[in-house]
């Protein structure tokens, strides 16, 4: 191993250690047997993350160092921009801007950083203590990731069947979502100011939707005593492309732009639907 370091050190240990027992996990039976084996895995890549650490050279050490931060500062340049494209409720651009700057270390600040930890002059024990907090952390973070890819496992199925079927991706689903929400919104309102839903649905077989949203926002003004602005909502054009992108998605390619413009309408429209409602 000429130089673990140049990736996440641990954990490139993992993967060499489970290529070396592939073929005895696939023969083996039974999860607490499977789970015997990935624990013996993480025991032996440990041993052996704390033999590289002891024996590696400092040059090389130096080295691999180096072209992590580099790697680090590329993917942090890449934050502003993402900042830019999602804006985040409660926050100024001003903000966003001073945010995305933080988070793209420039050379100096790592340097002082490794400066300053020569300088502490830490013991046997302190240094310990560091590799300990480091090491945990290190499990705290893969296993939150874990969990987010987990829970995204659904949508990303989605998108695979999307993309070899429609040559889309999963944002064509989460229009579907967003664009429902829209509605469901609309009825949720309509329902709270004490229409039931039997009355919302014969109402809709002889009116549009148009005119759903035009009871709507006749009702919060009696009700609530404000006037809302739900014109952007009226329009049959936005059904249009609604039911083509739900019932015709196979022939429409959504983009990431177009997931961030129709999430902002749905929290405008929730907005002025809800304005009292404190979110949890």
């Amino acid at each position: 191993m000429s130089n673990p370091f140049e990736t996440d050190p641990f954990f490139a240990i993992v993967g060499k250690e489970l290529e070396k027992i592939q073929k005895k996990y696939d023969e083996t039976k039974g999860v607490r047997a499977k789970s015997e084996l990935f624990t013996d895995v993480y025991h032996r890549a440990l041993l052996a993350y704390f033999h590289e650490i002891k024996i590696i050279d400092s040059d090389i050490f130096d080295e691999s160092i180096n072209k992590r931060s580099e790697n680090l500062m590329n993917l942090a340049k890449t934050i502003p921009e993402k900042l830019k494209q999602v804006k985040l409720e409660g926050v100024k651009d001003e903000d966003i801007f001073s945010m995305a700057l933080s988070l793209e270390p420039e050379p100096r600040f790592l340097e002082k950083i490794q400066n300053e930890l020569e300088n502490v002059d830490l013991g046997i024990d302190e240094y310990k203590k560091l590799f300990l907090t480091e090491f945990i952390s290190k499990f705290e973070f893969y296993y939150l990731t874990l969990s987010i890819v987990l829970e995204l496992t659904p949508l990303l199925k989605l998108g695979d069947i999307v993309k070899e079927r429609f040559n889309s991706d999963h944002n064509w689903g989460l229009a579907v979502a967003i664009l429902a929400t829209q509605e469901n919104l609309v009825k949720k309102k309509l329902i709270d100011l004490g229409m039931s839903k039997a009355d919302i649905n014969k109402f809709l077989k002889q009116n549009t939707f148009s005119n759903l949203v035009d009871l709507l926002a006749d009702k919060i003004k009696k009700e609530e005593k404000r006037q809302v602005k739900l014109s952007f909502y009226k329009p049959s054009s936005l059904r249009e492309v609604r039911n083509k992108i739900e019932h015709e998605g196979y022939e429409v390619k959504v983009e990431f732009d177009d997931i961030l413009d129709l999430i902002d309408d749905v929290e405008k429209l929730d907005r002025e639907l809800f304005p009292h409602k404190k979110k949890k």
